[in-house]
């Protein structure tokens, strides 16, 4: 997005550290300020929600693993999880018994950590 403006909906998918107990949605913010480097969307009118993004990539501004990655439409996030549930089901991954079943699990786990719930 090449103009970010104050009163622009994005969305926050928990990634890293904050998705891995499964339980946090995808939520809904606003931009409420853009400065010259950052930007800052917070939940409803509080304060206390605030968070605080790069410009240029669009990163969570932190000093330890980010817990959020910024969308700007949700249909972003849609079309991420279909492409993945596509390819993982193309036959690609051809393996018996017990290496399949330890190879998806694997994967799950990945797309937890991520953020996306789709079990195989």
């Amino acid at each position: 997005m090449s103009k970010l403006k104050i009163g622009t909906k994005v969305f926050l998918k928990p990634i890293n550290n904050k998705a891995r107990s499964g339980n946090i949605p995808v939520q809904e913010y606003e931009v409420k300020s853009v400065a010259r480097k950052y930007f800052e969307v917070w939940q409803d009118e509080r304060e206390t929600s605030a968070l605080k993004f790069y410009i240029e990539n669009n990163s969570h501004v932190t000093k330890y693993s980010p817990d959020w990655k910024l969308y700007f439409t949700m249909q972003e996030i849609v079309y991420l999880k279909k492409n993945l549930r596509a390819y993982l089901n193309t036959g690609l991954i051809r393996m018996d018994g017990n290496m399949r079943d330890h190879l998806l699990t694997w994967i799950n786990r990945i797309l937890r950590v991520h953020g996306l719930r789709w079990m195989i």
